[in-house]
């Protein structure tokens, strides 16, 4: 049986003091069966989602250092857990 990881990472754009899901938007979708679901793959993804300029905007400063204030929402899956070994 296959199984497939799937990841979304967003921007979510402040807008006259409102929150607006409008941001760009990025999708990896990971092999269950190559792939491991650890904190490395996810920081991997995450690393990939920044370096794309359609991203950068959001993400970095005019020096190209990433802003300070950076936010990660996840779903609390298993794989996201840092209470297991084998997410940690």
């Amino acid at each position: 049986k296959h199984k497939q990881i799937p990841s979304v990472y967003g921007i979510l754009v402040f807008k006259n003091q409102q929150l607006s899901y409008s941001g760009s938007t990025y999708i990896v979708v990971r092999s269950g069966k190559h792939d491991y679901s650890t904190a490395f793959t996810y920081l991997t993804s995450l690393f990939k989602y920044l370096s794309l300029n359609k991203f950068k905007e959001c993400s970095h400063t005019d020096n190209s250092e990433i802003k300070l204030i950076f936010i990660v929402f996840t779903d609390g899956g298993p794989d996201q857990k840092p209470r297991f070994p084998k997410t940690q």
